[in-house]
């Protein structure tokens, strides 16, 4: 768990650090929220309850190994949530980044299918490779069932179609949010 927690300090104080040198814009606090709390939606179900994946021997942080249970432990509950969200808001940040690199223009001021598609690359490519990432540490692996088949094996376990369906509906709720914050407001 302590890797988790240093990667979240880590996110954050560079996010932080960042904005305030000026690198990003300040506008992009929101969009850091707005990610972590889009990656609220499915940890909450990952993480807290534990339904749509299989931890692996020696993996993730487990009651019965590590000493701790999510059960009856509301702030370790918490914690686990705040940590993998802020993941998540760091992750959702770094498609905007990408997207000014690669576009060499300020972002959001209209819809850009340019924008977008780079936004879903960059979901896409991410997903897999926390996925991969995940197994190949033996932190955990989504089990294939009928509604979350199997794309392709990888090592001993599978890289299934729910998390690049989440990714790629998260990046359109954050597009569409990100250019309604973008709108001028009107006094």
């Amino acid at each position: 768990m302590g890797f988790f927690v240093l990667g979240a300090l880590l996110i954050a104080g560079l996010f932080a650090w960042a904005v305030r040198r000026g690198w990003i814009p300040v506008s992009w606090v929101w969009l850091f929220v707005i990610g972590g709390l889009l990656g609220c939606t499915w940890e909450i179900g990952f993480t807290v309850f534990e339904m749509a994946y299989e931890i692996l021997p020696g993996g993730a942080p487990r009651p019965d190994r590590d000493g701790f249970s999510y059960e009856g432990s509301i702030a370790m509950g918490l914690l686990v949530l705040l940590v993998f969200c802020t993941w998540d808001a760091g992750i959702f940040i770094a498609g905007p980044i990408i997207a000014r690199r690669v576009l060499r223009r300020a972002l959001f001021a209209r819809f850009s299918w340019a924008e977008l598609g780079v936004l879903l690359a960059w979901g896409q490519v991410q997903s897999f490779a926390v996925e991969m990432a995940a197994i190949v540490g033996g932190w955990w692996a989504y089990a294939p069932t009928r509604f979350n088949p199997e794309l392709f094996p990888f090592l001993k376990a599978s890289i299934t179609l729910w998390p690049q369906l989440v990714w790629t509906l998260a990046y359109l709720v954050f597009y569409a949010v990100a250019l309604v914050l973008a709108k001028p407001r009107v006094p």
